[in-house]
């Protein structure tokens, strides 16, 4: 009798060791002892379970245009199938006298003339199969739920992170030294609310961040990365989210600001162009709310149109009414020169009088931190004393780990809100300063970046635009109030 030899394994098998070189020996010894002829060996790399096993049915495809009855060799019945969904198939072979099944280390033979008893025996082996599949899934699955509440990541890290395995043979995620830095910077600048996606994808390909296979990042990818809660210390798990033990790339505040920028973004969808128009994106109408649309007209002339669709009172203008109207309040922010220093240096005086109170509040977000791990140890003890459930345990212990994480959180902010704090307002200053000579002498994209710094809203009524300014620009129209400066 003709013999058609099987040989199986899922790639996890065989980093496990059951080789098909050792199966096929078995397979060819048997029969040789039973005196039977190979035609043909099909050799499986595939899952027995999963995908629809397009190796498997090539191999039943061959049986059947055989034009007599071949002995399928397998070395055990979980070679063949771990599941009941290809026993319609194998069994239409079997009781059509197309195929026997011989089982090797379980010295089975299962043909048209097996009797209910060999049959029974072949199902129940069949059902030990799916059996351990299923016990394999669950075991995975109550693994993969531990991972997930202590805070670990099944699967690749973010770009900006790195899997390793340390050298107790467990398995890492550490910031990626050569990819971290650019990544918080891409959050940092995108925050201010000054640059696009696509600016924050040039940037970080000129500071020569690529994906990790090598490949220069796409504007989607870029947003993903933007979108990702997860380089703040949040995973994001099946739409749950949960913290994560590694080290955080960028804050929970600075993650906000980019949100907070991103969802505003997306409300304000405006067609791409290969022209930088200045106002592209910035103006509403004030009556129905519509962006207006920069069209080019005689090939020189940029004019500001309104939605014809909403059939509002507003009238298209021409660029230069509206770039007048914003030059002309860029012009008017102005703080004294007198009042200048005296300005910047009320700030500095103001963050100093208020070190000993952020002193004050490190101490005291250090002594809760210090609170909370020691009810950490006292639970470790109930539960080795098996004092509690471990369902129990597990519970408190995420309980007191986003307690840690939010003091975390809180003592990274304390020691850098006053530095940053004194760098803004001096930044600002000095911007408001002189912001009508620096959008006079800009570029376009310079000048929107100016424009979405310094105003909140810019609004067309009619035939005129009107802003409104973002804080604390709207104190330094005109030099403000000297006094209400240096207070």
């Amino acid at each position: 009798m003709k013999a058609v030899l099987l040989t199986r394994v899922s790639s996890k098998e065989q980093e496990e060791g059951h080789s098909l070189e050792a199966q096929s020996r078995r397979l060819r010894k048997y029969c040789t002892d039973k005196q039977l002829t190979i035609d043909k060996e099909f050799t499986l790399v595939e899952s027995s379970t999963r995908g629809d096993r397009p190796e498997f049915h090539e191999m039943i495809k061959y049986i059947k245009k055989q034009n007599e009855k071949v002995a399928l060799i397998c070395d055990k019945v979980d070679r063949l199938q771990r599941s009941f969904k290809e026993l319609p198939i194998i069994e239409e072979l079997r009781s059509n006298k197309k195929m026997e099944l011989h089982f090797v280390s379980e010295g089975q033979v299962i043909s048209n003339e097996s009797d209910s008893a060999q049959l029974l025996m072949y199902n129940i082996h069949v059902a030990m199969a799916n059996n351990y599949t299923n016990s394999i899934s669950d075991n995975v699955r109550r693994s993969y739920n531990k991972k997930i509440q202590d805070g670990e990541i099944c699967g690749s890290a973010p770009l900006g992170y790195l899997n390793t395995t340390g050298t107790d043979g467990k398995k890492h995620v550490i910031k990626d030294p050569e990819r971290c830095h650019i990544i918080k910077k891409m959050f940092e600048d995108y925050a201010t609310g000054l640059y696009s996606l696509k600016e924050i994808k040039n940037m970080a390909t000129s500071l020569g961040l690529r994906s990790k296979k090598g490949k220069e990042l796409s504007k989607s990818t870029v947003e993903s990365i933007i979108k990702n809660p997860f380089y703040a210390g949040v995973m994001v798990v099946k739409g749950v989210h949960y913290q994560h033990k590694y080290e955080h790339i960028i804050s929970q505040a600075t993650y906000q600001e980019c949100e907070k920028v991103r969802v505003k973004r997306k409300g304000s969808y405006t067609k791409n162009t290969k022209i930088e128009f200045i106002f592209k994106g910035l103006i509403r109408c004030t009556y129905c709310g519509g962006l207006l649309s920069p069209e080019i007209k005689k090939a020189k002339y940029v004019y500001l149109r309104p939605n014809s669709k909403n059939k509002c009172g507003c009238k298209q203008i021409n660029e230069k009414v509206a770039l007048g109207c914003v030059e002309s309040y860029l012009d008017a922010l102005h703080i004294p020169k007198i009042a200048l220093e005296a300005v910047i240096g009320a700030v500095r005086q103001n963050v100093e009088n208020n070190a000993e109170f952020s002193q004050a509040s490190i101490s005291a977000l250090k002594r809760q931190h210090a609170k909370l791990e020691k009810q950490k140890d006292v639970l470790l003890d109930l539960r080795l004393e098996e004092s509690i459930t471990q369902a129990d345990y597990n519970k408190k212990v995420q309980q007191l780990n986003n307690e840690l994480h939010e003091i975390k959180i809180k003592l990274d902010e304390c020691g850098s809100i006053a530095e940053k704090y004194t760098i803004t307002l001096e930044y600002l200053v000095t911007i408001a300063s002189r912001a009508g000579d620096l959008f006079k002498r800009s570029g376009n994209a310079e000048k929107r970046k100016i424009i979405n710094l310094i105003f909140s809203n810019l609004l067309l009524d009619g035939e005129n635009v009107t802003v409104s300014m973002r804080k604390p620009f709207d104190l330094m129209l005109n030099g403000g109030d000297l006094e209400k400066w240096l207070r």
